[in-house]
Order: structure tokens, then sequence, then C-alpha cells
């Protein structure tokens, strides 16, 4: 069997949004800004501070969490990140036709050849008894088919990228070491535009075992005929009970 997600980084970025650098976001925005009273405004908008009991704290690195600017600044910011992710590392590239054909088993093409060519013989004019004899040979090839292994060849990409504001994961297909590569080819990338990676919550997850993202857990489960993995979303228990307060409460307030 050939799985495309063996292993799972699940990366943590250290206090993302407090260490965006600026430098980086202004120079985005100035690669495809040209009015300088817009680029003032958003300068202006990244030094513009807190307050905390009633009084005004300058900040002088990264994003403030909950403005109405800073997710479209940080992923200004961390665009720099999925283009080499995806273009460097070569994450996320589909298979071609011609890869997609290697792949799959002679055997089950056989198997898919006679399976046709016993259905085109039902459409044909045909008696009862030849009929209930097709019939037989057809149900025979189908189950043959759901037992035989569909895939003899690995899927040509490695690398799977997902990342939603600062919650990322990176999908290996390959073994724990190679996940353990890629997860240090992040780090570097990370330290180019002055972020970090948190070694102790960041994670290499079997696919098998769940892995936490955006709330939910996913999870691994092999298609033992198409030799491929299935995510399975599961809600967990907190965010489920969450959930049903919720409801009730609206639904008693409507009542």
């Amino acid at each position: 069997m050939y799985p495309r997600v063996s292993w799972t980084v699940e990366a943590d970025i250290t206090a993302c949004f407090d260490n965006l650098s600026r430098r980086h976001i202004m120079a985005g925005l100035q690669r495809r800004i040209a009015d300088g009273k817009i680029l003032s405004l958003v300068a202006r908008c990244l030094a513009v501070g807190y307050m905390e009991n009633w009084q005004y704290h300058r900040t002088y690195s990264g994003v403030a969490q909950g403005g109405i600017l800073s997710p479209l600044l940080s992923n200004i910011a961390l665009l720099q990140l999925d283009r080499y992710v995806i273009n460097e590392l070569g994450a996320n590239r589909p298979q071609t036709p011609e890869e997609e054909r290697r792949r799959v088993s002679p055997a089950f093409y056989k198997l898919n050849g006679a399976i046709a060519a016993a259905r085109k013989q039902l459409r044909s004019r045909v008696s009862r008894a030849q009929r209930h004899v097709i019939l037989d040979k057809l149900q025979g090839l189908e189950q043959q088919r759901k037992r035989a292994p569909r895939l003899v060849r690995p899927h040509p990409t490695k690398l799977g990228y997902v990342r939603y504001a600062d919650d990322l994961v990176l999908q290996v297909n390959g073994t724990k070491a190679d996940a353990a590569a890629a997860k240090d080819l992040l780090k570097t990338q990370l330290a180019t535009i002055g972020l970090e990676l948190n070694e102790e919550k960041t994670k290499l997850t079997h696919w098998s075992k769940p892995v936490a993202f955006l709330g939910y857990h996913l999870q691994g489960r092999m298609r033992t005929r198409a030799g491929s993995v299935k995510a399975i979303v599961h809600i967990p228990r907190k965010k489920e009970r969450q959930g049903k307060r919720i409801w009730f409460k609206n639904l008693n307030e409507i009542k």
C-alpha cells in the first residue's frame, strides 16, 4: 500500500502575531502598492500600540491581535513562507495523468477491462441462460477487483501544505526522518522572515494518530483497496459540549 500521507508536522510559531516583521510586511505591500498615502496609513496602523488599564503602551514589532488589518497583514508576511513551501519544496503538486496511470496496478487494469467486456456482453442480444452466466462472471470479477490492490507506486508529491493564519501543517509522504527534515526546512525559512518555530509545541505525528488543527482532530484511515488515506474529522468532546450549550441557549432565547 502507498499512502499519500505518512507523517504530519504540526507546526507552532512562537507568538506569531507579536513577532511578525513590520519591515517584511511593508516590503510586501510596496511591491504591489504605489500609493504613498495608503502605505503611510498601514505603517501608522502597525505602530498604533495598545491601551491597558487606561495606560498607553507602544509596540515595536508585530501586529495587534484583534486589529481589523491584522489577519490581512499576517497573510502578507507569511506569503513568503507559502511560496517557499509550494514553489521550492514542491508541496501540493498535483500528479499528471501519466503519473496517475503508471501508479495503477496492471492486474487492476486487467480486471477493469474484463468487467467492461462483460458489461458490453450484457448489452448485446444473449439468451436468458447466457445472461445468468455472464452475470455470475461479472459478480466474481467485481469481487476480485474489490480485493485487488489498486496502486503499485507511491504518489509523486512528497509534501502537502495547509495554512490558516498562523496555524499550519505539513503532510509528509515518507519516513519520520523525512518529516523531521521538512520541519527543519520550515524552521530555517521562518527565521528569514523573523519568526521562530516553537520546538516544544511542534510535533511529528503519524497519520494514523489524531492531529489537532483549527480546533478539530484529523486522522488518517487507510483505504485497503485504493491504497490511499481517507481523512477522518473528529469534533473534540469539549467543542461538542460548547456547541450544544450555545445551541440550547439560543433555542431558549427564541422561545
